[in-house]
């Protein structure tokens, strides 16, 4: 069944919504092969943001992230990066260490989210010495037609992330 996916006021159903789009979007425009996303915390609270990965295997794969700030009301993405030639990792306490090897140069890179900008640093070879691989967790990614990685989202309302959103809460039918 097609057609557009109801939107209530959770993230859950927001970043649904965002995932269903952007696979539409991509199948439409025949853009790349691979499509899925992941729940990623790019900074020190509890939030959690939606990354996309779109693009054919190892060439071209862009990483668009989601709800680093209010803008995701709208559906629109808080940045971009590249994923080609990549792995990714979630560093304890938010951000990402992205391991890259384009034609043997091979390089880590932290992403963070810092006042609402995408933030990317390249590491230097003193900063490495200080990463735990035993805190480094690596990003699992779910196929766009399954949105079981979003049940943690499930009862969290937009208010709760974007206070000034005005969204509205379900409201329960009394009878009298």
């Amino acid at each position: 069944m097609r057609g557009p996916v109801y939107r209530e006021e959770t993230i859950d159903s927001l970043y649904r919504h965002i995932i269903f789009i952007n696979s539409q979007q991509q199948e439409t425009e025949k853009l790349g092969y691979n499509w899925s996303y992941a729940l990623v915390r790019l900074n020190s609270d509890d939030q959690m943001e939606l990354l996309t990965l779109s693009g054919a295997l190892n060439k071209n794969q862009t990483a668009s992230v989601y709800g680093g700030s209010p803008a995701v009301c709208e559906e629109q993405r808080t940045g971009m990066f590249s994923a080609s030639y990549s792995l990714l990792y979630q560093i304890e306490g938010g951000g990402l260490l992205r391991f890259e090897n384009i034609q043997g140069e091979k390089s880590v890179t932290q992403i963070t989210i810092e006042d609402e900008h995408l933030i990317e640093k390249k590491l230097e070879e003193d900063e490495l010495k200080d990463i735990q691989p035993e805190q480094l967790k690596p990003v699992v990614y779910m196929s766009s037609k399954d949105y079981a990685g979003l049940k943690p989202l499930e009862d969290i309302t937009i208010g709760q992330w974007y206070p000034d959103f005005p969204y509205k809460t379900q409201g329960v039918v009394q009878n009298d």
